[in-house]
């Protein structure tokens, strides 16, 4: 587990802080974001596997005609 800051990360995928705050919200992936104190972190391990899943998954509606 690799707790990263939410704006650090936000930056290092070049991605909205506010997109990782809305996922936490909605409990999108829970085992993303863990909370010390009134700080928000994501766990880059997972986000990099999250990310390696959703570019190995095929794309919804990708040859749909």
């Amino acid at each position: 587990m690799q707790l990263i800051r939410i704006k650090e990360v936000a930056r290092q995928y070049n991605m909205s802080p506010s997109t990782f705050y809305r996922w936490h919200c909605y409990g999108k992936f829970p085992k993303l974001f863990a909370r010390l104190g009134k700080i928000l972190f994501v766990d880059e391990t997972e986000l990099r596997k999250i990310a390696k899943e959703s570019k190995s998954a095929p794309s919804k509606g990708a040859n749909e005609a």
